[in-house]
């Protein structure tokens, strides 16, 4: 007897220490910079996404209340439900963003394969553990950020409606959709993850994943720039009567999910609500189901892996290969070819960068998408100023993009090599200079060249590919002001950009590329001198700066300082 009870104590120790180290591996991460205390991590991350939420209900009580006094309940429960929709979207995107943030520690991975598969432990085991950690994280994100507006949502909406009933559900049906909302999103993602995982294999999805994640900021940033669109779908939903059937596009937007979700539980709702609510609790089943299947499958995947493939084996696929050539063209010198790649390494590895990059690109794509889809009629012109104002708000996005994500520093501990190699600082800004240009400047002058050749005259879209090149050789340069290093080398200080005194300067400079020089280059017309005159000045301009730049000035120090965690104890005696 005594030796079960032991056994039974040491499977809880074994089960509660996985789960706990599967917990705090969501704040003990690359991007968030790890964390000693899981406890302050926590209640930071609730103070960080729960305070913001708490306030959203105050302005509505005024509203709500004249609204329930003059109309009545049922009023006021029709006119509430914009709020109610604008809270679930907002809440849905943070959960896309903090799954972004905390991407790798969502999925099994070959660190938990390479470490637990080779202990005495069940599969179920570290399964189990690895879904109660997510499930930890999940509820303790939603519940961070709704427990108090449900709260006071619920008494607000059952104020003066004389029902105890209403005032027991409010609160509820208002928790129950956001937080099935919130974890609809996480589920919806690990979901993926677990898909691509178990049909490509851990050293495929290694590549995979840097995608995955830039769409899921690009589309985080997109949803939030769609908030009106979705609350004109659901007032369209409320003006259709009982003898109109909604919109069938209206029922493939998954806010109005767990809003039907959120009048289902409140009872009485319309028919239309109601089948939204059987949409929401099956897609929610179904991630569920994916989830918890896929992550079986997965560690068993991982751990095979481990056994049979090195750690190192199908890292260099077609993409390492073509980077490989595209920096043996860039440069001749070894250390130049050296910055170069490891810049490409860092966006493509490290998450950090990997994650700055990633919300560029989204927010590029929010600027831009929708106004191309409008331009997307082949018998619609565009105005040439629109489209320039376009290209240079992409570019500039992109470069900003990529400055910031050569500040984040990927391991400072391994910053000695740089001294040791002792190459010629400007022979390293040489190589991260052209991987800049290849990778921020060619690709938007390319594609808006091609888009520009379909809808104007070839000298109007040379023309302009020609200024935005010139234009992108000055905007690197400002870039990389006073950054003679090799890229995610140097401790990441935002104080350097002096954001309280110059963002004035800021505002302006990038007033005068995305609205000025696109009015400057329309009145050209793509005539040759006035095209050859700007080109000819920025090109000027760069080369000043470069002048400037190669003048002495001040090397940036910094110390670097180390931090061991002792390791958490299995239990496994």
């Amino acid at each position: 007897m005594m030796t079960r009870v032991k056994k039974a104590l040491a499977g809880e120790t074994l089960l509660g220490a996985l789960t706990q180290n599967f917990f705090r591996r969501f704040f003990d991460n690359e991007i968030t910079g790890g964390t000693r205390d899981l406890t302050s991590m926590f209640f930071w991350m609730v103070g960080f996404v729960g305070g913001p939420f708490a306030l959203v209900p105050i302005p509505a009580m005024v509203t709500f209340r004249l609204i329930a006094q003059r109309l009545g309940p049922e009023a006021l429960r029709v006119l509430s439900r914009p709020t109610k929709l604008r809270v679930i979207e907002l809440g849905m995107a943070v959960s896309a963003f903090l799954a972004a943030v905390v991407w790798r520690s969502l999925m099994l991975d070959r660190r938990d394969g390479l470490i637990l598969g080779a202990l005495p432990l069940r599969a179920r085991s570290v399964v189990g553990s690895k879904l109660a950690a997510l499930a930890m994280y999940v509820m303790g994100v939603a519940a961070a950020m709704h427990t108090i507006p449900s709260v006071l949502f619920g008494l607000i909406l059952s104020d003066r409606t004389h029902s105890v009933r209403l005032a027991a559900l409010g609160p509820f049906a208002h928790f129950a959709a956001t937080t099935s909302a919130c974890a609809f999103v996480f589920l919806s993602i690990t979901a993926v993850q677990g898909i691509a995982l178990s049909l490509v294999g851990p050293r495929a999805f290694r590549r995979l994943s840097s995608f995955l994640q830039m769409a899921v900021v690009g589309g985080v940033i997109i949803g939030l720039t769609k908030f009106t669109t979705v609350l004109q779908a659901a007032a369209q939903l409320d003006a259709h009567g009982a003898s109109h059937a909604p919109a069938p596009w209206l029922f493939w937007l998954p806010p109005l999910w767990f809003l039907g979700l959120y009048e289902w539980i409140l009872g009485g709702a319309e028919a239309a609500y109601v089948r939204l609510a059987l949409i929401a609790v099956v897609a929610l089943a179904t991630t569920s189901i994916i989830t918890v299947a896929t992550y079986a499958v997965v560690y068993r995947r991982l751990v095979a892996q481990v056994v049979e493939t090195p750690e190192d084996a199908g890292s260099s696929g077609w993409l390492g290969a073509l980077l490989r050539q595209v920096v043996r063209v860039l440069s001749r010198r070894p250390p130049s070819r050296a910055a170069s790649q490891f810049f490409f390494a860092s966006v493509g590895r490290v998450e950090r960068p990997r994650f700055v990059v990633a919300v560029t690109l989204g927010i590029v794509c929010a600027w831009i998408a929708p106004a191309l889809l409008l331009l997307a009629p082949a018998n619609r012109s565009p105005s040439l100023w629109t489209m320039f104002s376009l290209s240079y708000v992409a570019m500039a996005l992109v470069i900003v993009g990529l400055r910031i994500s050569i500040s984040m520093p990927s391991d400072l501990r391994a910053s000695w090599l740089l001294a040791a190699i002792g190459a010629p600082r400007r022979w390293l800004r040489s190589g991260l200079w052209r991987a800049f240009y290849l990778s921020a400047v060619v690709p938007v002058a390319l594609g808006f060249t091609i888009l520009g050749v379909s809808r104007w005259t070839w000298p109007v879209a040379v023309g302009h590919a020609s200024v935005m090149l010139s234009a992108g050789v000055f905007l690197i340069e400002l870039a990389l002001w006073h950054f003679d290093d090799m890229s995610n080398a140097r401790p990441w200080r935002p104080e350097g950009a002096n954001l309280r005194m110059s963002w004035p300067a800021y505002v302006a400079g990038f007033t005068a590329l995305t609205a000025g020089l696109p009015t400057l280059e329309q009145e050209i017309g793509g005539g040759a001198a006035g095209i050859i005159g700007l080109c000819g000045v920025f090109l000027l301009a760069a080369w000043a700066l470069r002048i400037v730049h190669g003048r002495p000035y001040p090397a940036p120090s910094f110390e670097i300082e180390t931090v061991v965690e002792a390791p958490s104890v299995l239990g496994l005696d």
